[in-house]
């Protein structure tokens, strides 16, 4: 097949909470363009149903094909929707939270550098000892998580003590 062995993901925490994304590096990105392009076209089998839910974009040439697709009730009853990413770029099929996708896409054309969490002496003694036969390993910047959980306190602080204000007359 057209899939190779190796994959990579990313997690980070968005407007909908954890957001992930999962790539999986392709032999040829060519044939995985073109099966995306049949999929997604207007004369597809599927167009009709798809359609209404889909759209694209392009970064620097680069095609991200984003469909919206409805969660499951939360407990106030209310449905929401969540968009999907699907896109070929650096040799790898990447598919996630849209925003992410769209994110990776550009850091990818841009030829963007290691965040400073990759240069970091932790990280690249962890990547270093992988331990042989290991198959996927996971290294979490918690000061991102904090500050993610920080600003969601502040956010409902704020909030709730705008509600609490008394009108004025």
């Amino acid at each position: 097949g057209n899939l190779d062995r190796l994959a990579f993901s990313y997690t980070r925490f968005g407007e909908q909470g954890q957001e992930f994304i999962y790539g999986f590096n392709v032999r040829d990105t060519g044939v995985t363009e073109r099966t995306l392009r049949k999929i997604f076209a207007e004369s597809a089998p599927m167009a009709a149903q798809i359609r209404p839910f889909y759209r694209e974009t392009d970064i620097q040439g680069q095609t991200v094909h984003l469909l919206q697709l409805p969660m499951p009730e939360d407990d106030t009853g209310s449905q929401g929707m969540r968009e999907i990413g699907i896109a070929v770029v650096d040799r790898a099929l990447v598919i996630g939270a849209g925003r992410l996708v769209e994110n990776h896409v550009q850091a990818a054309v841009n030829h963007q550098g290691e965040p400073a969490f990759y240069t970091r002496p932790a990280y690249r003694t962890m990547a270093a000892r992988v331990p042989a036969g290991a198959c996927s390993y996971a290294l979490s910047d918690t000061s991102a998580i904090v500050r993610y959980i920080s600003e969601e306190i502040r956010t409902a602080a704020a909030q709730a003590e705008a509600g609490a204000r008394p009108a004025h007359a």
